[in-house]
């Protein structure tokens, strides 16, 4: 077992000790206000830690513990000291708690910041590299230029024609025709043979801003909600509270989930949208701007073509179903319909991306059945 501590900055906020396994022993917390997650509990930090390692099913995940001679994803973790563009959070072993923030951290090392170890023969060191808490499923890797950090990330294994990253380009546009500004913009990168390879984009953090999930915003797995409906009234009351306005955090919403429902999002879950804090201040200063939106547009469905078989698709998303998500929306005509693109239009859009024509006019035939959907959904007083 190890003694570690949990840093923000230069801020001591917890000690704990844990073993290769990631069991928390002991937890002492040094500064509530600093945890990453407003609940404190052992078992959250437990999982706060887990969550951040890249998970098992990560197609590179293999290739990079062979690189590095780690015999686990908490390892690689542990070893780059937890690091990430999105936040300042890391993991000091005790052993090292005389480093800084300023000398480790990311934005201020972009290449790498080189950390001292004990060796019988004297101190060596070894450089901290920067992926070791990339999360998600999607093999990806992060690429310092321009004074920004910019992700890159490819599709999954058997996806054809890069989808997911052409979905990613697809909801950009579409938060563009609509007018709304906050969101993530992709850009596709192709081989040479015309196939879209990844998608990749800048990061909306940087050393002053810092992206907190909404899953932590609401405690993580020690919040106090029972229903997911519960968490999001929890959510959003939790941003109002903190300062943000309460007509722009129910619109925002209202567009995530509406644009969402039409482009048949199904992984909005809980930790693909979050708050935006001041790292210094910690004062939530606006929602993320929208990411991660390319596990749509019947991305792995080629045979859907109804309306009951789109409102049949499951979804990870903040509620269990896509009727449970609109229930939600506060204001119904938050997404101006007559602003998206036609059938033509998006068939034609993915045409030009090196997606077959039929494929790509069961896509559109498929929004353009959203659409009206939602159109019906818009006409229909609830009050």
């Amino acid at each position: 077992m190890t003694k570690y501590i949990l840093r923000h900055c230069d801020r001591d906020a917890a000690f704990f000790v844990m073993d290769e396994d990631g069991d928390l022993y002991s937890l002492e917390i040094a500064s509530s206000e600093y945890m990453p997650i407003l609940g404190n509990g052992q078992k959250n930090l437990a999982e706060w830690i887990q969550n951040r390692a890249i998970p098992e099913e990560r197609p590179d995940l293999s290739k990079i513990l062979c690189e590095t001679g780690c015999k686990t994803a908490l390892e690689y973790l542990l070893q780059n000291l937890a690091l990430s563009p999105s936040d300042s959070y890391w993991i000091c072993p005790e052993n090292l708690k005389g480093i800084t923030w300023e000398e480790i951290s990311l934005y201020q090392h972009p290449d790498g910041a080189r950390i001292p170890l004990c060796a019988s023969h004297g101190p060596t060191y070894r450089t901290i590299r920067n992926d070791s808490a990339l999360t998600g499923s999607l093999e990806k890797y992060n690429v310092y230029r321009q004074g920004s950090w910019h992700l890159v990330k490819s599709g999954a294994p058997g996806i054809a024609f890069g989808l997911q990253n052409i979905n990613e380009a697809f909801a950009s546009m579409i938060h563009e025709k609509l007018g709304f500004a906050e969101y993530t913009k992709y850009t596709l990168h192709f081989d040479g043979r015309g196939a879209c390879q990844s998608c990749g984009s800048r990061y909306f953090t940087d050393e002053n801003h810092e992206l907190i999930s909404a899953y932590y915003v609401t405690g993580g797995i020690c919040g106090q909600a029972k229903t997911p409906q519960e968490a999001y009234q929890e959510y959003v009351g939790t941003c109002i509270a903190n300062g943000l306005d309460r007509y722009y955090v129910f619109h925002f919403m209202d567009h995530m989930i509406l644009t969402d429902f039409l482009i048949t999002n199904t992984d909005r879950h809980w930790e693909n949208f979050g708050i935006l804090r001041d790292s210094d201040t910690l004062r939530f200063l606006a929602l993320a701007p929208i990411f991660d939106s390319g596990t749509s547009m019947l991305y792995d469905d080629p045979f859907a073509k109804t309306r009951r078989h789109l409102m049949s698709i499951n979804v990870h998303g903040i509620c269990h179903s896509q009727a449970e998500n609109l229930r939600l929306v506060h204001d119904k005509k938050a997404v101006d319909v007559s602003r998206l693109p036609d059938e033509q239009e998006t068939a034609e859009f993915y045409v030009a991306r090196g997606v077959p024509a039929e494929r790509a006019e069961q896509i559109a035939r498929c929004f353009e059945l959203k659409k009206d959907m939602l159109l019906e959904f818009q006409s229909v007083d609830t009050d």
